[in-house]
């Protein structure tokens, strides 16, 4: 990684555009950005603010009802009977349970929404350190292509002097060719990252607008296994929002069961006779629950509260043998990572410089310096898939636990 931490330094002192590495977004902005801007995030907050005024009706009470009736006697046209009653319905314990119902579904659907955000978290984060993988492979070829022009013009020089033949002088620009090629590949792998994090941030990269770049020279350590098993319990944030489902499902129950309590009428009224006596009524009305108990909505209710538990149970496995697997891969990873660097890299760029020594020497041709390059460079960009494997289980890992690692 020298080499690419000694090129970086230089882009960033020197304000070169190549990479445009000064002016970079930071994932802070992004994360930001996507909070602020994200479509799919919009809408669900967009359905948790209708849901929020749906709301506001059970609150609200129910409205009185008039009755006025009048009769007309034709045999005694000057005895008209009238009638007035005010009445209204009351049935307290079933507006106490549909309040309980209404808060408990909008709490549910807010930790929802608090579950989506992390998942964009996650999102923005695994695309932000792909982004940084392939901006350090293109880095590699920059250098690559570098030191390949350099070699062809001296195979060219070797030539004329006789001491090469015009195949291996070939050889070289076709060398050179090639990392130019692979750099546009990777330039085109970051297009299409950018293109993504654009969609999920609402920032448009262009007119040099591009993302900060993070020198991926390190791993950072593991917490132990248990530590992660613990912090999931209290911190994951789908786990949350399927104890909030419980518990508007449970609240679904009690509102079923204050149902099968009839409603009470009460009311008070006016009437006028033909003999024109004049009367003040008072009186009340309720349905007799003798065949209808609300059995079909208390049973669907609980039914639906069993389902509720079980994917509870179900996603707290789940999360537990995620985590186990993904702690797993992480530490292999990390294993695999700093064998290579330590051992297969040391080796491998000792081998390359020699050989780069021995060729201009004349001590090696082209083609045995091509191979060995090749070699090497891919024993660099294997160095940097681990790391880009590590950091893509790492911030799985995070979303996992509900909490940034």
């Amino acid at each position: 990684m020298n080499r690419i931490l000694a090129m970086v330094a230089f882009l960033m002192v020197s304000g070169s555009g190549a990479l445009g590495f000064s002016k970079g977004l930071a994932l802070d902005t992004l994360i930001k950005s996507a909070l602020k801007n994200n479509l799919d995030l919009k809408v669900m907050v967009d359905e948790g603010d209708l849901l929020s005024s749906d709301t506001l009706g059970v609150f609200l009470k129910n409205n009185p009802e008039l009755e006025v009736e009048a009769g007309y006697n034709f045999n005694h046209p000057n005895e008209p009977k009238i009638s007035a009653r005010i009445s209204k319905e009351f049935q307290r314990s079933m507006n106490i349970a549909r309040q309980d119902l209404a808060q408990s579904r909008l709490v549910a659907k807010k930790n929802w929404e608090n579950w989506n955000r992390q998942e964009l978290i996650f999102e923005i984060k695994d695309q932000f350190f792909k982004w940084q993988i392939i901006s350090q492979k293109k880095l590699l070829q920059i250098e690559v292509e570098k030191k390949w022009n350099s070699l062809a013009r001296i195979a060219i020089t070797k030539v004329k002097e006789g001491r090469l033949s015009e195949i291996e002088s070939a050889e070289a620009e076709l060398n050179s060719a090639k990392a130019r090629q692979k750099k546009l590949q990777f330039e085109s792998d970051l297009e299409s990252v950018e293109k993504k994090l654009a969609r999920l941030t609402g920032i448009s990269f262009e007119n040099d607008v591009t993302i900060s770049l993070i020198l991926i020279d390190s791993l950072p350590s593991l917490p132990p296994l248990q530590t992660l098993h613990s912090i999931s319990t209290q911190k994951n944030l789908e786990l949350k929002a399927l104890e909030k489902e419980i518990q508007a499902e449970e609240n679904q129950i009690q509102f079923e069961k204050a149902l099968r309590h009839p409603p009470l009428t009460l009311s008070v009224g006016y009437d006028r006779e033909p003999d024109g006596n004049a009367l003040l009524a008072a009186g009340f009305s309720l349905p007799l629950p003798i065949y209808n108990r609300n059995q079909v909505g208390i049973d669907k209710s609980q039914r639906a509260l069993n389902l509720s538990q079980s994917k509870k149970r179900v996603a707290e496995n789940h999360i537990q043998s995620e985590i186990s697997d993904a702690y797993a891969k992480i530490s292999r990873l990390a294993l695999q990572y700093h064998s290579h660097q330590n051992e297969i890299l040391r080796l491998g760029k000792k081998q390359m410089d020699l050989s780069e020594k021995g060729f201009i020497q004349g001590l090696l041709g082209i083609f045995e310096l091509s191979k060995i390059q090749e070699e090497y460079l891919a024993q660099e960009m294997e160095g940097l898939d681990l790391a880009s494997n590590f950091y893509e289980e790492w911030n799985r890992l995070a979303l996992i636990t509900g909490e940034s690692l």
